[in-house]
């Protein structure tokens, strides 16, 4: 596995900048993980808190030890931990900033919208913070936290995440990741009561490179 950077670090909690395609937890075929990975390092066991769909990238926080992850247990049932996410996406949304509110069902590992409210409620906020000749470029705010929401939900308004061709994007990605990056996670410190934030830079290439203008404005 290539190397994955630790971008933030206590007795009780690391951050990860996770790159598409490694997985957050394993799966039945035995790949990999995160929990693997760095297993083989520290010699202990992890506990993934806020996990990605395998193409994504970007931060993932992990618990130390069952004490830590437990006293986690409200802030991520009640999605009390903040996450911004940037998402370069095929269209420009209809409106510049808006929230997409509805309900999310999963058949065969895809998240579909309701219209008869069926499955779970699902809220996500976005604002168009940046364009290159090709892409635009979108803060999303998700305030719960479903099966493919943020994939699923710009599908629905018509702005596919670029590679996502699940969800109707024109073409994969070379390496078959999506442009969807977590870049920040917000949360309060259950042992120290601090608030923390952890940043995690989106990957060095030419798209990201061209409109890091607009979203290292979003980190300062």
């Amino acid at each position: 596995m290539i190397e994955i950077p630790i971008i933030y670090q206590d007795d009780y909690f690391i951050a990860v900048n996770k790159p598409a395609g490694v997985l957050s937890q394993s799966d039945l075929d035995g790949n990999e993980s995160l929990i693997e990975y760095f297993f083989s390092i520290f010699k202990q066991k992890f506990h993934v808190l806020t996990r990605l769909d395998r193409p994504v990238s970007g931060c993932v926080l992990l618990a130390r030890t069952p004490k830590s992850a437990g006293s986690m247990t409200s802030q991520v049932a009640g999605h009390k931990i903040e996450k911004d996410y940037l998402a370069l996406v095929e269209q420009t949304p209809e409106n510049p900033v808006g929230t997409i509110e509805n309900y999310l069902w999963k058949r065969k590992n895809k998240a579909y919208i309701s219209e008869s409210k069926k499955g779970d409620p699902a809220i996500t906020h976005y604002s168009l913070i940046g364009k290159s000749d090709r892409y635009f470029l979108l803060l999303l705010k998700p305030e719960t936290g479903r099966f493919h929401q943020l994939r699923a939900h710009l599908a629905h308004i018509g702005c596919p995440i670029k590679g996502d061709v699940k969800y109707g994007a024109r073409r994969s990605n070379k390496d078959r990741s999506i442009d969807l990056h977590a870049y920040r996670l917000t949360f309060n410190h259950p042992f120290t009561q601090e608030r923390v934030e952890i940043i995690s830079m989106p990957k060095n290439d030419a798209i990201w490179n061209a409109l890091e203008p607009f979203w290292k404005l979003k980190l300062e």
